[in-house]
């Protein structure tokens, strides 16, 4: 089990520590858990810096700021005009990145 599953601290402790052992009862990869707790012990030490005492006073607001600081930090990759139209599972952006990339060409 990685240190972050069991990292106290913040108001969701006790349910993150609940959300964690249903997943995996649902047998889950461990990096799926990992992964898992990772985020969900991040955005309790959010709630915690931020002040929120409760789990009842978490409110949308305070999950917005969270998602907020994310992208705030999140390196931003250089958007292509391959991809910059759709997500990388459209179909139709897989044919203009194949069509545009060198490796594919015949």
């Amino acid at each position: 089990m990685t240190t972050a599953t069991t990292t106290p601290g913040g108001p969701l402790d006790a349910l993150i520590a609940s959300w964690l052992r249903s997943l995996r009862a649902r047998n889950l990869s461990a990096q799926t858990l990992a992964n898992y707790a990772a985020a969900a012990h991040q955005f309790d030490a959010h709630l915690a810096a931020a002040g929120a005492p409760a789990v009842t006073d978490v409110t949308r607001a305070d999950v917005e700021d969270f998602i907020t600081s994310l992208l705030g930090t999140r390196p931003q990759r250089p958007r292509t005009t391959a991809t910059a139209r759709c997500s990388s599972s459209s179909a139709g952006c897989s044919t203009r990145r194949r069509s545009t990339d060198p490796r594919w060409s015949g």
